[in-house]
Order: structure tokens, then C-alpha cells, then sequence
């Protein structure tokens, strides 16, 4: 779920724009959830547009993820904390009621919050807010964890097989996603070397002889598409692979589209399938 959730940030910080800083503390590791990825997207969105509808002039909104237990079973809870007008007592009674709205006449449909209700129900959960005038705003969904056997079965490449031993290095500024990323490499046979970001990912490159780079790209500071255009410049040959929630043709320019890019959240046959390509590929030109 965090994983998902941290590639649906990027998406949702362009939704609310430059006056609004999301902020994601998503816990690495999470107890299994059964979800329906559109309705996930739908309930989260909605939520994020009702809190920032609730700040005109810009503030904040964080997203969090940790296990809790509620009535009695165990399950994931995200929460979502504006820190907007907030709601009267006789407002927040009201705000699961298909059609009743916040907004103005003619700018909601008074839809968004019941539909985080109905996302919340149908996935066998519940969904809360807390709200003072004032103070802000809370949106809770509750997920129970599912004991699934799929859930538990090992991560399969697809038959996809790659070299064992090959050395990776993992640039990725998000903790949760870059456990996550290197326990599927780590499955895959790999050697990890791990850097939050693009400025420790040169020193670990000088330091450490590397087969292949995989990069997130939105980064604070250097981007991933800045560090793989420097990392060319010091070794031409190195196979470098990228990760976004975004898809290339939506924020890189199309002359720039020199690397090959796996979209989040992917899964181990994916990762696998791309970086097979690369050193196949380069031992092709060897």
C-alpha cells in the first residue's frame, strides 16, 4: 500500500500545485490489504481535493500510513491531515450524506467524502473525520489485513532470468520504496549499494564498481534524470534504469528521453524485464 501510495504522490502534489506542500510518511512496512487500485485513487483524490479546497490560500496536507488494529482485527489506517478551515460539529454529522457538500452552490457535487465512506465499506473497513473550526481537517480509512494465500506466496521475475551477483546501485529518497526496492533486487540475486539521493549516489559510484544504476526521478535537489546524465559522463557504458509515477512523455522533453523508465509501482517481473534488457543490451555491444 505505501508503496502505491508514494507513486500516486507525485500525481497529487501537480493536482494541488506550488501554494501546497503534501508531505508522505508512509510506514516501509505494512500488513497486507486487499484493494481496488482505481477506487483507492478515487477515495485519495478526493480526499486531497476536499483539503485543499478547504485552504485557499495554500497550507499543508500530510498522508500517513501505519498498522492499527480496529474493532477488534488488525488492518492498515492512512490518514490524510489538512491543515485547512475545518468543519462545525453540525457540518461534520453531514459529511458521508451522498450530496450534501461544503462547497458552495454549484462548485461540489457532494460526492467526494461519501465516496471515501463507500471506498472504506465495500473494502470491508471503515472511514472517520476529525474536524475543528480552525484547526484542520483528519480523514481516516481503515483497511482490514487480509490473510489471502497470494498475498503470501513468494514474488515471482516471470521466468525472467538475470545474471546473479550483479551489482546495483539504488537511488531512491523515499525509506518505504527503497526497502522495497532493494528487497525485490535482493530476491533477484543482486548486490545492492543504496543512496538517498543524487549528490551521495556520485560518491558511492567512485567508491563502488557497479554493473548498473536504478534511479527514481523526482528527488529533492538533483533529479534522477539530472544524476544519469552525470553518471554518463563519467562511464558511457553504465546501464542506468529509471522509476517514476509518471509516465516520460508527461514531464520529459522528447529529445531527452535517453533512458529507459519503469513506471510505479512496478512489480519483480517488470524490474526484472528492464534490467535484463540493459546488460543485455550491453553485452550485445561488447
Amino acid at each position: 500500500l505505501s508503496v502505491r501510495l508514494d507513486a500516486m504522490g507525485e500525481m497529487l502534489q501537480r493536482t494541488l500545485g506550488s501554494p501546497y506542500d503534501l508531505q508522505l510518511k508512509l510506514a516501509p512496512t505494512l500488513w497486507p490489504v486487499e484493494i481496488d487500485p482505481a477506487g483507492l485513487e478515487a477515495a485519495l483524490l478526493n480526499a486531497v481535493i476536499n483539503a485543499r479546497d478547504a485552504m485557499p490560500m495554500g497550507g499543508s496536507i500530510t498522508i500517513s500510513t501505519h498498522n492499527a488494529a480496529r474493532h477488534g482485527s488488525e488492518g492498515v489506517l492512512l490518514s490524510i491531515q489538512d491543515t485547512g478551515e475545518g468543519m462545525s460539529p453540525e457540518t461534520l454529522k453531514r459529511v458521508f450524506e451522498p450530496f450534501f457538500t461544503t462547497k458552495p452552490t454549484g462548485k461540489g457535487t457532494g460526492l467526494g467524502l461519501s465516496q471515501i465512506h463507500g471506498y472504506a465499506v465495500q473494502s470491508g473497513g471503515s472511514a472517520r473525520i476529525e474536524s475543528e473550526v480552525g484547526t484542520g481537517t483528519l480523514v481516516e480509512l481503515w483497511l482490514p489485513r487480509t490473510d489471502k494465500q497470494f498475498q503470501n506466496e513468494p514474488a515471482s521475475s516471470g521466468g525472467v532470468v538475470i545474471s546473479p551477483g550483479l551489482r546495483i546501485l539504488l537511488v531512491e529518497d523515499s525509506e518505504h520504496v527503497r526497502y522495497f526496492a532493494r528487497q525485490l533486487l535482493e530476491d533477484l540475486g543482486c548486490k545492492v549499494v543504496e543512496a538517498p539521493d543524487g549528490l551521495e549516489a556520485l560518491e558511492l559510484i567512485k567508491e563502488h564498481a557497479v554493473d548498473l544504476v536504478f534511479s527514481d526521478i523526482v528527488m529533492p535537489g538533483m533529479s534522477g534524470l539530472e544524476l544519469a546524465i552525470q553518471i554518463k559522463q563519467m562511464h558511457s557504458e553504465l546501464p542506468i534504469l529509471l522509476a517514476s509515477g509518471y509516465s516520460s512523455k508527461q514531464f520529459i522533453p522528447i529529445n531527452e528521453r535517453k533512458f529507459p523508465i519503469l513506471r510505479k509501482p512496478y512489480k519483480l517481473e517488470t524490474l526484472a524485464a528492464g534490467i535484463n534488457d540493459l546488460i543485455n543490451a550491453v553485452s550485445r555491444n561488447d
